[in-house]
């Protein structure tokens, strides 16, 4: 065959022209799409964060020019988390291919594949956190090879073969349960996920409410909205990338309020007006698809509502959600498949408020440092595609966000 590596990266010039390798994840991935991106440098990227002005405020000039408050700030030091994917191509693949338009199209398809792994772990990492965990277990008998999880809006990472293990800690402390368990099979509708052996023999103490993270994950995974807009504040008296948010809750840890028996679009005015309240400005809300079309089901009939499109900043993708009248201001509704369906977040995506960063070349980058987008195995004949991210998500103003939580959640 005539085409040899060197001709692989025109090859794909020639599928994905100047912009480089499509992000075709963005199109369900909807807040990936949507939110601003930036690539940094250094171990860690920091900024600060000013929570409380200079309170020298006073109806008395003597008062107020003893100047004895300063400006409070905390500094947050984010570092981009490392997440790596590889594929195989066997030499057998690449002899069978008839002609150089073959072999361009089997490189094409792992090059994607490779992508869309990563990609899809960033957009589900926005509505993840930190320990890694990616489901819950609902289930309480563990003698069968299958298991529920709390909700069915996490199957979305979860995949076939994907091997998990489990704690009973959420990755931010804790240790792993002895053993693991591999899926073969996860059914999207109902939450049910079937492994390739029984529950309890792969875990022997397999517990319900266990945490499940897949394998090298325990304790590695990137900062999302519940980690930085958390449902609760206990807990932000421990640093969170070296900022201590015990300090102005809101301020620095977004605002938060239990929707236990509002409706859909009830909870999302209330976080809303909570933000506007507080000294935000919250511009958008997400929720999952499910819950989503619910709302769209509460809004039918009722009034006419707008359809606002927003376009992704490096894609292009567009986005339509629906329009909401919170108090003040108009609140635009999108969703997105990994948002928790019991959660909205609701917040500001501007940059100066919300976004990726990536010390990577680009947020997803196949790996050529070598020279080489092809590397022979050593173990084997094949050549190995592989690809990387080094990426973390940053709530740059927290008091422009904040969560619903325990909203209602579609049998």
């Amino acid at each position: 065959m005539a085409v040899e590596r060197p001709d692989i990266d025109p090859i794909l010039l020639e599928f994905y022209g100047e912009r480089g390798l499509p992000n075709m994840a963005y199109e369900t991935n909807e807040l990936l799409g949507m939110a601003a991106k930036k690539k940094v440098r250094g171990k860690y990227h920091r900024f600060g964060l000013k929570f409380s002005y200079a309170a020298n405020r006073s109806h008395t000039a003597g008062t107020a020019l003893a100047k004895e408050n300063a400006p409070q700030y905390e500094d947050f030091q984010v570092p981009t988390i490392e997440d790596y994917n590889a594929i195989s191509i066997r030499e057998k693949e690449i002899a069978d291919c008839e002609d150089e338009g073959a072999f361009a199209e089997l490189v094409q398809e792992v090059v994607e594949d490779v992508n869309q792994s990563l990609t899809n772990n960033l957009g589900s990492g926005v509505f993840g956190r930190r320990g890694g965990n990616v489901a819950r277990v609902a289930s309480t008998v563990f003698t069968a090879t299958d298991i529920t999880i709390t909700l069915r809006s996490d199957v979305n990472r979860l995949e076939k073969d994907m091997t998990v293990l489990f704690s009973t800690s959420d990755g931010l402390s804790g240790v792993i349960k002895p053993g693991s368990l591999k899926i073969d099979n996860v059914d999207r509708d109902t939450g049910v996920v079937t492994f390739t052996q029984v529950a309890n023999v792969g875990v022997p103490t397999i517990a319900t409410s266990d945490y499940i993270f897949p394998a090298g994950d325990f304790g590695k995974a990137l900062a999302g909205l519940p980690d930085w807009v958390p449902d609760t504040t206990v807990g932000l008296t421990t640093a969170f990338y070296a900022a201590l948010r015990s300090k102005d809750a809101v301020r620095l840890a977004g605002s938060r309020h239990d929707a236990t028996g509002q409706s859909i679009e009830a909870a999302i005015r209330s976080v809303a007006t909570k933000i506007k309240r507080n000294g935000g400005m919250p511009k958008v809300a997400v929720l999952s698809d499910t819950t989503f079309n619910e709302l769209v089901t509460e809004l039918e009939g009722k009034t006419t509502y707008n359809k606002p499109t927003r376009k992704s900043p490096d894609a292009d993708i567009g986005y339509v959600g629906v329009t909401i009248n919170a108090g003040k201001g108009n609140i635009d509704v999108f969703c997105d498949r990994s948002c928790q369906d019991d959660h909205t977040y609701v917040g500001n995506l501007d940059e100066k408020s919300f976004r990726l960063i990536y010390s990577s070349e680009k947020p997803v980058a196949i790996t050529t440092r070598d020279g080489n987008m092809l590397s022979r195995e050593t173990s084997d004949f094949a050549f190995e595609i592989r690809a990387k991210s080094f990426s973390n998500w940053e709530v740059r103003r927290p008091i422009d966000w904040g969560v619903g939580f325990n909203l209602p959640v579609a049998a």
